[in-house]
């Protein structure tokens, strides 16, 4: 299970709404130059930038290291930019099919509190569920997420 099936699942998720461009962005290993997060998405009021993060699980079990998520200070500027961007960190705990794992969709706020407020090195699966229920993603028929806060 590899992050491009994460990206799939959201790429085509995004495709579903409606009034909205979203662009998968690519990094040049060759010129290098990293992007600032994986999609740019835009709706007539407000812009997105969404980075994607894939923990696979054993056993119900898996962690998510902090360190993973190099794109942070990239996403916490594209949201203080302006008041119309937004800037998410989408994490899926991956437990072999995508109705059984969970995905979240967490503002880059409250994902860099958590990292500030924590002595910890990563969020384990429990971790992601006390600190972000609120940010889990609802799956929907033709395995799309329910995008709530994109509008």
């Amino acid at each position: 299970m590899t992050k491009q099936k994460l990206e799939g699942y959201l790429s085509k998720s995004l495709k579903a709404k409606e009034k909205l461009w979203y662009m998968k962005l690519q990094v040049m290993p060759l010129a290098h130059q990293q992007t600032p997060a994986d999609f740019l998405a835009m709706t007539k009021n407000n812009n997105y930038l969404i980075e994607c993060k894939q923990v696979t699980c054993k056993d119900g079990k898996g962690a998510f290291a902090l360190n993973r998520l190099t794109q942070q200070y990239d996403l916490y500027s594209f949201f203080k930019f302006t008041r119309h961007n937004f800037a998410y960190v989408n994490i899926m705990y991956w437990k072999g099919s995508l109705k059984l794992s969970d995905t979240y969709l967490i503002p880059i706020t409250k994902f860099v509190h958590e990292i500030k407020v924590t002595s910890k090195k990563s969020f384990n699966v429990n971790d992601a569920k006390r600190l972000f229920s609120i940010y889990k993603l609802q799956v929907e028929k033709g395995s799309i997420f329910n995008l709530i806060d994109i509008v």
